[in-house]
């Protein structure tokens, strides 16, 4: 998606899923009743659409919410799906041969276009949305390649472009517009010159079909993927004429076919979905594959209970599995409360209640831990909620949302007693001191607001020093101390009473998920993307 911070896949298994670029399974969207054949995000991430063979749908990719129904239509190409760059748009490919434009918001066609002799694979459109461009080919017959150039108002056709020798897999422009490459089952990358429809230069570095292609935001570097695992990594910076094309990367070791490309807005880490059915992360400009994730469900979110006796894990299926801590048998499951994946749990002081948040909800499930009844349901945000905290006594719970609010609950009524507001952005994580003196709050907006847990009023400024998203907050056991983890990769700890950073520390590689102290606050541990977690050592901070 835009942000980065999500990754839709498509399945044969008739579903979609939404990952975080960790590999991590965020979210099942259930619908379609056939094979899922392609996914596209709009480009300001509040809509997912997604291509089965017979049904095009629309969903909300934070609560996995379908939203509408584009058709119905038939015998759409499993390749050809784009969303115009103002997000109003959805264009589809047949086997026609046709491209079929639909809006997005009422679900009415729009506008066909017609000129292809053979099926029509994939499409896409011009980054002002003026232009769109389509691919064709018969695989079975190896015919001609066509890749064609339409107007998006009139459905005019500018220009067919003609020299592969066989069918095309896939087209993309650059993001300034200017040249549009397209990749084919004749081995070859083609560029074009978008103005006057000239063929600038030919790729021909691949053993076998090229399947995928990708600029990078920027339109520095091309990735080009091919049937044999193999990714290429092109310089895209100097062509022009006959400029030779410069090799930046050959990344290999997928074993597999790979599908489908896409560059982080970064423009330094590149997705690859390979047909072993597995996710990679790498970097375009160094080479290294930084992360590997199997399609499977995971484990999301955890927490000991105050006895230390529990252990609750949430899953990415939608399960809460509570765990003999010490020999981690399974000692009963919870279910009824979704199929999203869990994303914040939280025991009650007295470690009687369990307070459970998903990706896909708007409410608070809270349960009883020993009969494994649903207690309450907390209803109230607007979005999904992500974050749960007990007050120490247990009489109040803080939400954190989507929204761009937190919440604050009476656990007696299940009533909302407060909302907290003030982000900007989303909120992602709440957290009480020991001392009862603070309620914390860690936005996507790079703030932490603290506020006061009696009256829910705003406690000073907001805290600043991360350079994006904060993802957790912690309090030391004494409460003298706050600790955040952000998206920038530092872990920071603050004075609460005064609002002053204390400490950066620096050493993980990608986003912090989760920051904890030890019980006697000289050890600080944080959890991160990059697959590792990290004690700190507390005593290079002054004052204790």
């Amino acid at each position: 998606n835009p942000e980065g911070d999500r990754l839709a896949t498509a399945s044969w298994d008739h579903t979609v899923k939404i990952w975080d670029p960790a590999g991590r399974d965020l979210l099942t969207l259930r619908g379609h009743d056939e094979q899922v054949l392609r996914v596209a995000f709009t480009p300001d991430g509040s809509k997912l659409v997604s291509l089965s063979s017979h049904a095009v749908k629309v969903w909300d990719p934070f609560t996995g919410a379908e939203i509408r129904t584009l058709g119905p239509v038939g015998g759409l190409s499993r390749y050809g799906l784009a969303v115009s760059p103002d997000g109003r748009t959805v264009a589809v490919t047949t086997h026609d041969p046709a491209v079929v434009l639909w809006d997005i918001e009422t679900g009415e066609e729009k506008l066909v276009f017609r000129g292809h002799t053979s099926a029509v694979k994939n499409v896409a459109f011009s980054p002002d949305g003026r232009l769109a461009a389509s691919g064709a080919g018969d695989i079975v017959r190896s015919e001609p390649g066509q890749v064609k150039v339409w107007e998006t108002e009139t459905g005019r056709e500018l220009f067919d472009l003609r020299g592969h020798t066989d069918a095309i897999y896939g087209v993309a422009f650059s993001p300034d517009g200017r040249r549009l490459a397209s990749a084919s089952q004749d081995h070859t990358v083609k560029l074009w010159d978008v103005a006057t429809g000239r063929e600038i230069l030919t790729i021909r570095a691949h053993t076998d079909t090229v399947r995928a292609l990708a600029f990078s935001p920027n339109g520095w570097r091309l990735a080009t993927a091919c049937v044999d695992g193999v990714i290429k990594v092109w310089d895209a910076t100097p062509w022009a004429g006959s400029t030779p094309p410069g090799l930046v990367r050959t990344l290999s070791g997928h074993g597999a076919a790979v599908f489908s490309l896409a560059f982080h807005p970064d423009g330094r880490r590149l997705f690859a979905l390979s047909d072993n059915e597995t996710i990679r992360s790498w970097d375009a400009d160094t080479g290294n594959e930084l992360h590997r994730e199997s399609i499977t469900p995971q484990i999301y979110a955890l927490a000991l209970s105050p006895a230390g006796n529990l252990l609750a894990t949430g899953t990415t299926d939608g399960a809460v599995w509570l765990l003999d801590a010490a020999t981690l048998r399974r000692e009963r499951d919870l279910h009824g409360h979704g199929h999203a994946p869990v994303k914040s749990l939280a025991f009650s002081p007295d470690g009687g209640r369990l307070a459970i948040a998903h990706w896909a909800g708007r409410s608070v499930w809270v349960w009883d831990v020993r009969t494994g009844d649903v207690v309450s349901t907390l209803e109230g945000h607007s979005d999904a909620v992500v974050g749960v905290a007990y007050r120490p006594e247990g009489k109040r719970l803080a939400s954190a949302s989507h929204d761009r609010t937190g919440g604050v609950w009476d656990t007696a009524t299940g009533r909302c007693v407060q909302t907290l507001t003030g982000h900007t952005s989303r909120v992602l994580a709440v957290a009480y001191s020991p001392d009862r003196r603070f309620l914390a709050s860690a936005g996507n907006d790079g703030t932490i607001r603290l506020w006061d847990p009696e009256t829910g009023k705003s406690m000073g400024e907001p805290l600043k020093g991360h350079a994006s998203g904060v993802y957790a907050v912690a309090f030391s056991p004494d409460g003298r101390w706050l600790a955040s983890g952000g998206n920038d990769w530092t872990v920071k700890v603050w004075d609460p009473m005064t609002g002053t950073e204390l400490h950066t520390f620096r050493g993980h590689t990608d986003r912090v998920q989760a920051v904890a102290f030890r019980p006697d606050g000289r050890r600080l541990a944080s959890a991160s993307s990059d697959q590792t977690v990290k004690i700190w050592d507390l005593s290079v901070i002054g004052g204790r």
